[in-house]
């Protein structure tokens, strides 16, 4: 469960923990880019998982109030910059579910967050950290190393397919220092 999360956990653990889950046509799906905070992890401090796990835990709570001008409200509840046939559909499951009209309020916003799915690269993406030297005990294999590189290569390819089927698209950018090079980064940056 993403709010459960006390970091960012890559690909790769996820796959070893047996946690990731195949995506369906019924659930949302919310794509999340970022900078990354960190030259080996994206987010080494827990910045940007927590501020994300924030705004999911608020929109839960029916406080969009807290996270949206009223005018980007209106805009998010008309659905405008959907782009796909299925995010209606996708209401219509949740409002059902509800036992309402299928219209999106903040309460239907909530049931449908409550069960979306989170893309996140690192969590999302296969990494070459999860071969390091600390996670296997040995140097890794030039083959695992070849192997896990044209995995990761298909799945950055396929990116445009996964921002296709988004139904959200987050910008999390909340102001932080990266531990690399010192610099701040933010939505500007």
């Amino acid at each position: 469960d993403f709010l459960a999360l006390t970091e960012m956990v890559s690909f790769g653990e996820l796959l070893r923990r047996g946690v990731l889950k195949k995506l369906t046509l019924r659930c949302a799906v919310h794509f999340v880019s970022h900078q990354w905070l960190g030259n080996e992890h994206p987010d080494p401090e827990g910045i940007q998982l927590r501020r994300l796990q924030k705004v999911f835990r608020d929109i839960i709570a029916c406080r969009h109030e807290d996270l949206f001008r009223e005018v980007d409200w209106k805009v998010l509840a008309t659905g405008i910059s959907s782009g796909t046939g299925l995010h209606a559909a996708r209401w219509e499951a949740a409002a059902e579910t509800m036992g309402t009209v299928s219209s999106f309020t903040p309460e239907a916003f909530a049931l449908q967050t409550s069960l979306s799915y989170v893309w996140i690269d690192f969590s999302c993406i296969p990494q070459l950290s999860d071969l390091s030297l600390e996670q296997t005990g040995c140097v890794p294999e030039d083959a695992a190393v070849a192997t896990l590189k044209g995995d990761q290569a298909e799945a950055i390819s396929s990116i445009p397919a996964y921002l296709e089927r988004a139904d959200y698209f987050w910008v999390l950018a909340p102001s932080a220092v990266h531990t690399g090079t010192g610099e701040v980064s933010n939505f500007w940056t």
